[in-house]
């Protein structure tokens, strides 16, 4: 797996090399960008969560969640988390960060 990824990046700066080589035009980087295919990356899907109450341990580990918070506000919180993780994966499925 690991030579896979080192072998997929190290194509790809290649073929950036090769490309940058070949442009004739010094100052149009963004004909360089358009022109390379980056390796196709799995994006992980989101998982459906049947019970929100199971993301809260992990969230108070991280600082997400603390002690003095209301329920309410933790709900609050592990639902912004799910969001994020929810927009992270439509990102990833879009190509952008």
């Amino acid at each position: 797996m690991k030579f896979t990824i080192s072998f997929h990046i190290t194509l790809l700066a290649f073929s950036l090399l090769v490309t940058a080589c070949q442009s004739k035009n010094n100052g149009d980087s963004q004909a360089i960008v358009e022109s390379t295919h980056l390796p196709n990356i799995k994006c992980p899907a989101p998982v459906q969560v049947e019970n929100i109450w199971v993301l809260e341990p992990m969230l108070e580990q991280n600082g997400k969640i603390t002690e003095d918070m209301s329920p309410s506000e933790r709900e609050q919180a592990i639902r912004e988390y799910i969001q994020l993780k929810n927009s992270q994966f439509e990102k990833c499925k879009k190509g952008t960060k």
